[in-house]
């Protein structure tokens, strides 16, 4: 059964058989700046929003943000974030 879900985050992803506590619980403990750049990679390389985009998107947002507010995120790690803007304006032209 395909259900829509409705991440923290707004973003919709289509989900098979796992709930939503099973899919956050998949961010290792020792996740770090080299994951989280494959996670990016991943992210701009898929072009239909899937579930193995949106679980790439939650885990390197967890990763380079505290939390967030409209229009502003609590950045925690720059390296990451300004990776992530720079491909952002590279695949997205935003």
């Amino acid at each position: 059964m395909i259900t829509v879900l409705k991440t923290w985050r707004g973003n919709f992803y289509k989900s098979s058989n796992k709930s939503k506590s099973e899919v956050n619980m998949a961010k290792p403990n020792d996740y770090g700046c080299s994951d989280a750049i494959k996670d990016i990679n991943t992210f701009f390389e898929i072009k239909e929003i899937n579930m193995e985009k949106m679980e790439a998107l939650d885990r390197m947002l967890d990763h380079m943000t505290k939390g967030s507010t409209l229009g502003h995120h609590n950045i925690s790690c720059q390296p990451c974030w300004d990776y992530y803007t720079e491909m952002k304006r590279k695949k997205c032209g935003g």
